[in-house]
């Protein structure tokens, strides 16, 4: 969600982007829904043009904030002309839809600008698909491709103990399944909570905040032979 506030005196503007999809396969057309609101007494319509543009950036840069990301020659520019109807009322709204063009497999950032505003959002676009399944002993990982199905194999997978950072590299066979049996991994503690990052090419997938190992749990229950009972009855 893109939330951008352009600080004008007498007005209170804010534009929202909303993405359809958390991730995008390669060349699927981007659809964006464009929500914003205006206050202002003038009691007239107003129009606000706002510049859109998307940047490829790199995997690091897509991990932190997008607001110290170094942006290169943007690969797409767009202007948007955004019309608040007066509706009576002090407040203002506008929706619309935008589609951009589908996109290789990768990290973008796109950045809105309006009255010298900036606001960065991140879009993903891969094929890549990721289960990740735990129980007290094992780690199961499967990949597939998000579009067909089928399985992936070959893809690198990182295990990442967010705890003190540590990382535990592997590799998917041929059928896109990985098997990590616990004992085998030297120095991890399995109750920790863990992060799965999966990659082939510049495809990308991430699981997180998965617990590896819950110790046995004892429950009781106490019940009766009937719901309600007369008064003086045994139970």
């Amino acid at each position: 969600v893109l939330v951008l506030q352009a600080g004008v005196a007498e007005e209170q503007f804010y534009i929202s982007f909303y993405s359809i999809k958390p991730v995008y396969t390669p060349g699927e057309t981007i659809n964006l829904e464009i929500g914003s609101q205006i206050y202002s007494t003038s009691k007239k319509t107003f129009t606000r043009n706002a510049k859109l543009e998307l940047f490829k950036i790199s995997e690091k840069e897509a991990e932190k904030s997008l607001n110290f990301a170094i942006l290169k020659k943007s690969i797409h520019e767009q202007d948007l002309a955004l019309k608040f109807p007066y509706n009576n009322s002090e407040w203002y709204y506008a929706n619309d839809k935008l589609k951009l063009k589908g996109l290789p497999s990768g990290y973008y950032a796109l950045r809105a600008t309006c009255n010298q505003k900036e606001f960065y959002q991140l879009i993903t676009v891969s094929r890549l698909g990721l289960i990740v399944k735990t129980d007290r002993e094992k780690l199961f990982v499967f990949t597939q491709d998000i579009k067909t199905g089928t399985p992936v194999p070959g893809v690198d997978i990182t295990l990442i103990n967010p705890s003190n950072k540590k990382e535990y590299k592997f590799k998917t066979g041929a059928n896109g399944i990985l098997k990590v049996m616990y004992q085998d991994i030297a120095k991890f503690k399995p109750e920790n909570t863990f992060i799965v990052k999966a990659s082939k090419g510049e495809d990308r997938a991430i699981s997180n905040g998965y617990n590896m190992k819950r110790e046995a749990e004892l429950k009781g229950y106490i019940y009766t032979d009937r719901p309600v009972y007369r008064p003086e009855q045994k139970v």
